[in-house]
């Protein structure tokens, strides 16, 4: 029963994601809902086709990691799934540390640094 919920409760995430996201997206381009989509709700109602498309696109995306995150909590332990789980993140965060990185170095380089640019403290607006 618990591994049954936990699929669940991840599907029922997924498919949130899903229709938010694409609640989204039908607000910004409904073409791609009426025209790059087979129409199977037969309407044009950008809520509808965003709650439709939305479970339609995620609700496997929920079992596929619903099913292996039950085995993990019913069959590992605690420590085991750790091990597991601290790889990526670490990839996340050097990732995320790369980006903000880069951001500033683009930022530098463009001479943003120089240009008036709004981020910049009182102390750096004086004195460049």
């Amino acid at each position: 029963m618990e591994s049954f919920r936990i699929v669940l409760m991840c599907v029922v995430a997924a498919v949130a994601y899903g229709i938010v996201h694409d609640q989204v997206t039908a607000r910004v381009c409904v073409e791609y809902f009426t025209v790059g989509h087979p129409p199977i709700f037969g309407t044009n109602d950008p809520t509808l086709l965003g709650i439709g498309w939305g479970i339609l696109a995620t609700w496997w995306v929920g079992i596929l990691l619903g099913v292996p995150l039950a085995i993990a909590a019913r069959r590992l332990s605690a420590q085991a799934i750790g091990r597991f789980a601290f790889p990526p993140g670490c990839f996340t965060s050097g990732g995320l540390r790369g980006f903000r990185f880069r951001s500033r170095l683009d930022r530098v380089v463009a001479g943003g640094e120089r240009n008036g640019d709004p981020r910049r403290s009182d102390r750096a607006r004086t004195s460049a």
